[in-house]
């Protein structure tokens, strides 16, 4: 493919993806404040911590797809994924961990710091969940 055909076609997934991100917000933005009549706080919860790690995903495409067209074997990168991946995906999920049975009252007190970051900011939860769906894809890789 020429450059130009390239450019074009980064052009459009960056538009494409742009536009999910966009979707996602609208989505999350259609949501009742939480704590107000009609509202559920877990279908919002969930989409919450859900719709990054598929950005993260979306962003990570392209070079889970070069990886496709080489020659050779599927291999994982366990490191990355132990070292970066796990921590990012317990920060994701952290906001589910509320609603599980049994784990609703110490959470907060094992983890005060994540617990506050959270309710205070939810970027850690968003940025977390971008992160983990892109370590999904970009820790395989092919080797020959």
């Amino acid at each position: 493919m020429n450059k130009f055909g390239r450019f074009v076609g980064t052009l459009l997934y960056a538009m494409f993806v742009a536009y999910a991100i966009y979707w996602g917000e609208g989505h999350l933005s259609f949501f009742p404040p939480s704590g107000s009549i009609g509202s559920n706080i877990y279908s919002k919860t969930m989409l919450g911590v859900f719709y990054p790690v598929v950005i993260g995903i979306l962003i990570g495409l392209p070079k889970l797809l070069e990886q496709a067209k080489r020659d050779g074997f599927w291999k994982l990168d366990w490191i990355k994924l132990l070292a970066i991946g796990i921590p990012a995906f317990l920060m994701g999920i952290y906001p589910i961990l509320v609603f599980l049975p049994g784990l609703s009252p110490p959470l907060p007190v094992k983890l005060p710091l994540l617990g506050s970051l959270y309710y205070a900011n939810k970027v850690l939860v968003t940025f977390s969940g971008i992160v983990f769906g892109y370590l999904l894809v970009t820790a395989l890789f092919k080797k020959m």
